[in-house]
C-alpha cells in the first residue's frame, strides 16, 4: 500500500508539472485560453488555474505538516531484568508494533525512550486514524483518476 507521504510527493510532482504546462500553453494564446492586459485574476484562464494550483500546493504543505506531527516511532522489545534490549538469533534487536508520536500520551514516549515501557502505557498505533485518514483520501482520489 502507497503511503500518505509517497502519495503526497507525487500529488507535488504533478503540480509542478501543471505549473510548467500552463506557462507553456499561455505563451501560444491561439489555444483559446482567455488572456487579458491588464490581468483579470477572475477571467483569465491562466490565473484562474495557477491560483487553484496555488492552493493545491497549499494544502499538500497542511497535509505534510499534518503528516510530520503524526510520524511513527519505533518501538523495541527491552528486558528490564537484564536491561538491554531483546534479540533475535541474529542479534537483531525485536520491534514491536510502532506508535503514533503526536497520538501517544507524552508520559508513555518518555517511557518508550527511557526504555521503561510497558503495556501498562497507553499507545496509539501507527498508522494513527488521522494517518489513516489522510492515506485513505489520498488513495481514494488517485483510484478516481
Amino acid at each position: 500500500m502507497t503511503t500518505a507521504t509517497e502519495l503526497l510527493a507525487e500529488i507535488e510532482g504533478r503540480l509542478s508539472v501543471a505549473h510548467l504546462e500552463i506557462g507553456d500553453v499561455a505563451v501560444d494564446v491561439r489555444n483559446r485560453w482567455r488572456m487579458s492586459i491588464p490581468a483579470r485574476p477572475d477571467y483569465d484562464t491562466d490565473l484562474i488555474i495557477s491560483r487553484a494550483l496555488d492552493d493545491g500546493e497549499k494544502a499538500t504543505s497542511a497535509l505534510r505538516a499534518v503528516l510530520a506531527l503524526h510520524e511513527e516511532v519505533e518501538v523495541w522489545a527491552f528486558d528490564d531484568v537484564n536491561g538491554a534490549w531483546v534479540t533475535d538469533d541474529d542479534g537483531e534487536k525485536i520491534p514491536l508494533p510502532p506508535v503514533c508520536r503526536e497520538c501517544t500520551p507524552h508520559d508513555s514516549l518518555l517511557a518508550i525512550e527511557d526504555c521503561e515501557w510497558s503495556d501498562d502505557y497507553e499507545t496509539v498505533p501507527y498508522p494513527c486514524p488521522t494517518v489513516t485518514a489522510i492515506t485513505t483520501a489520498l488513495s481514494a482520489s488517485e483510484a478516481g483518476l
